[in-house]
């Protein structure tokens, strides 16, 4: 699997996690826990995406992020 392709693993289950605990836990604490998967899901994501890459993929990555940034 490509080090792209498990940032994109790992914050889709992030984000399933984040609605199961959004659906399922009553009132604010399903928020507040959707909210925190979602928060720890980009971090494990890009902490594996930079473990797994080589040089030239997060070179790459970074140029695509510069001449892109995200929205907001």
């Amino acid at each position: 699997m490509s080090a792209q392709g498990l940032r994109l693993a790992i914050s889709l289950c992030a984000m399933a996690v984040a609605l199961f605990a959004f659906m399922k836990l009553p009132g604010w604490t399903g928020l507040i826990a959707a909210g925190i998967s979602l928060a720890l899901g980009g971090g494990i994501a890009e902490i594996a995406f930079r473990r797994v890459a080589d040089a030239d993929t997060r070179r790459a990555d970074l140029e695509d992020r510069a001449r892109n940034p995200p929205i907001g």
